[in-house]
């Protein structure tokens, strides 16, 4: 996923192994993409909304001592499917309303996302506030215009996100854990890694709020080389979600996720 972008750098959060964990900590994991919109593609390695699924399963099994919820297998799940068909003409007036507050970059251009994408993507948000999530996380595989020139991880947050504070943390967090094993983005639009937009609808726009702690995680580039392994090898897929999973576990660990808004 390719998208327009601001920055900020941001200090650091450190894991506390030793905090116990609130019965009110929830965290909804997104996979990025579906079998509609499928994200990035590369023949041999996969699509990007199949490798985005597998890591976040994984990461579900590893994030201890906190409520988890994975919003999609093939499909979204019975809950959030209900609450868009439920809500399906409020979500699509509130999308409408707000559509030049959200775009995408595809290969070379600018796009403003289909009203139907943004109204599935605007439900999950949408139902996370209702169901009172402490954070969202949502997994993405990164690609460029030019196949292969770059490598790295990259966390992106939103500062149209009310819970800007919790986001930046939680984004620090993580992304402190990712860079023990993996580097950061050597793409100079993403800033070493770590990056704040104002126009990506999960994350929250001017027009469409969200003021749950969210992060988008991408993990690497969909054609870069770890020794050899591919980002569709399970022990690459395994050491990206272990790490996102002590990152979240160091955001709730250290109270960053009581901070003040």
């Amino acid at each position: 996923m390719m998208l327009r972008r601001e920055f900020l750098l941001g200090t650091l959060c450190l894991f506390l192994p030793s905090y116990s964990f609130a019965n009110s900590d929830k965290v909804l994991i997104i996979p990025g993409h579906d079998k509609h919109t499928i994200g990035t593609y590369r023949k041999g390695i996969g699509a990007e909304y199949e490798l985005t699924l597998k890591i976040s399963n994984i990461l579900y099994t590893k994030l201890n001592g906190l409520e988890k919820t994975i919003a999609r297998q093939e499909n979204y799940i019975e809950e959030i499917e209900h609450f868009r068909k439920n809500n399906y003409l409020w979500l699509k007036d509130t999308v409408i309303n707000a559509r030049n507050s959200f775009v995408e970059e595809r290969g070379n251009r600018e796009i403003t996302l289909k009203i139907k994408s943004a109204v599935d993507s605007y439900a999950v948000v949408a139902w996370a506030h209702e169901n009172k999530f402490s954070c969202m996380v949502n997994v993405h595989v990164n690609d460029a215009r030019k196949k292969d020139r770059y490598q790295g991880f990259t966390i992106i947050t939103s500062n149209e996100n009310k819970g800007f504070k919790k986001s930046r943390l939680l984004a620090e967090s993580i992304y402190s854990s990712l860079k023990k094993e993996f580097e950061p983005s050597n793409n100079p639009a993403e800033t070493k890694g770590f990056m704040v937009v104002n126009t990506i609808l999960m994350l929250g726009t001017k027009y469409l709020k969200n003021s749950i702690p969210s992060v988008i995680v991408e993990c690497g580039y969909i054609g870069q080389d770890y020794n050899g392994k591919k980002i569709n090898d399970p022990e690459i897929q395994n050491k990206y979600a272990a790490l996102i999973s002590k990152g979240i576990e160091s955001y709730f660990s250290s109270n960053a996720s009581q901070v003040t808004l």
